[in-house]
């Protein structure tokens, strides 16, 4: 039976550095024929350039799963939000948050919004004006906030005000995609398109609900706040767990 396990990165695989432990298991998991990927919310970028020399994942969900690529990284599936949605999400709220934009570019954009320095990295650029990105696919609108108390109220919101897109907290965030995707339907896909018949999910924080909750077996970390089948120490603990099935 083929089988093969999704794992979120930051919080999950990443600490913010990769375990040692963590990638002998991978290694040694797909040397045995299993299937390993990374399912993020992170931009394209964020999740294909990770791990350069440590891993080859076998599939890469970026951007909450709206982008899925080969181990090649090639784009085998693809949702996008269209500019309008784009544009009065940006008119809804500038003034409360940063706002950034995942796109089919090799930067993030970012609206300028001061009290935030997490997103001053060499990949993202500033614009303040919409106009000058929107020629670009927009596989992702994400919203940086001050706490996880805003976030998680700005989501309920922005999800009863809002069609054709869908929000999920992660944390003092939330990242947004069309209504179609989300991390549990794209392992779902994964599934499909690599025949896999058994899938199992590791994630740590909420936006990793759906992909935990379409999972065949799920595993999170004994201090998480979220539910799943199996409680862990690492991603390695996951792995031996699963190879011992």
């Amino acid at each position: 039976m083929r089988e093969g396990l999704a794992s979120d990165i930051d919080g999950t695989l990443c600490f913010p550095d990769l375990k040692k432990m963590d990638l002998e298991a991978i290694q040694e998991f797909q040397k045995e024929g299993y299937l390993f990927g990374l399912c993020s919310g992170r931009s394209q970028r964020g999740v294909l350039d990770l791990f350069p020399k440590n891993i080859s994942p076998d599939f890469y969900i970026a951007a909450t799963g709206s982008i899925i690529y080969n181990k090649n990284k090639e784009i085998i599936y693809e949702k996008t939000i269209d500019f309008k949605t784009v544009e009065k999400l940006y008119q809804s709220y500038k003034n409360q948050s940063i706002i950034v934009f995942v796109t089919d570019s090799d930067y993030i954009y970012k609206t300028d919004f001061e009290g935030f320095e997490d997103f001053d990295r060499e990949e993202v650029k500033v614009t303040k004006d919409l106009n000058e990105i929107k020629n670009h696919k927009f596989y992702g609108v994400s919203l940086v906030l001050e706490s996880e108390e805003i976030a998680s109220q700005l989501c309920q919101e922005l999800n009863k005000l809002f069609q054709g897109i869908k929000g999920f907290q992660n944390r003092d965030s939330i990242d947004i995609v069309h209504i179609e995707c989300s991390k549990g339907k794209a392992i779902l896909k994964i599934k499909e398109l690599f025949h896999i018949e058994k899938i199992s999910a590791i994630g740590d924080s909420f936006n990793d609900i759906s992909m935990l909750k379409a999972a065949d077996q799920s595993f999170t970390f004994h201090n998480a706040l979220i539910e799943a089948d199996i409680r862990v120490d690492s991603v390695a603990n996951a792995i031996h767990t699963i190879m011992k099935k």
